[in-house]
């Protein structure tokens, strides 16, 4: 469990992957797959602990992974805390020199991320905006990104129906197709995939 809530921090850029998968036992695999990897990479060291009013607060350094998936040597300095009573947060800052820093908020009980803030240049303006709608068992129903954090959401995946939706030019539009991989969205006459569509998006605010 503790493992499931350090991805929504160590590995943000990696779960945005989550934006093509349509499937809700998919996404619970990449997270699993992401904890098994982290695990075995022995990616997370200096782990200090302590308890105040009940209260369970860990400070650890995360050795960031690279595209392969292989620990590097450069670091996320994270502090969460948990309580089986109420919701976990944690709080991140990259140690490599960025200044990137992150909060993320946890379910009580499951661990699974509510939502996620980042500050891509570590000027304390939050610049990006990730949450999700879950039902009391943790499962993941809605998934929406803000990037900018200016109020509009950008994107959108519905776990139930499998239906992804971008914001662009002012109007939103819905992706077409049935198999995950090969949805797409039908912007100005032309097909674009769900992948290409939210890089080019996420790429306007410097993600």
């Amino acid at each position: 469990m503790r493992m499931m809530k350090y991805i929504g921090l160590t590995l943000i850029a990696l779960l945005f992957s989550v934006v093509s998968v349509a499937d809700e036992n998919e996404v619970m695999e990449l997270t699993k797959k992401l904890a098994r990897i982290i695990e075995s990479e022995g990616a997370i060291n200096d782990v200090e602990v302590v308890i105040l009013n009940g209260v369970r607060i860990e400070s650890m350094l995360v050795n960031q992974l690279d595209g392969h998936f292989k620990k590097t040597d450069k670091t996320t300095m994270m502090v969460q805390t948990s309580h089986p009573d109420m919701p976990s947060v944690g709080v991140s800052l990259d140690a490599a020199g960025s200044k990137e820093s992150g909060v993320g908020i946890f379910q009580k009980g499951t661990g699974q991320p509510y939502a996620s803030f980042v500050d891509k240049d570590g000027d304390g303006v939050f610049d990006l905006l990730m949450y999700s709608a879950l039902d009391r068992n943790g499962k993941h129903l809605l998934e929406v990104e803000d990037y900018g954090m200016d109020g509009q959401a950008d994107f959108k995946l519905n776990l139930e129906t499998g239906v992804a939706s971008i914001y662009f030019e002012g109007q939103w539009y819905h992706s077409i197709g049935k198999v995950a991989k090969d949805k797409y969205f039908l912007i100005n006459n032309e097909k674009v995939s769900i992948q290409v569509a939210v890089k080019t998006m996420r790429a306007l605010y410097g993600f």
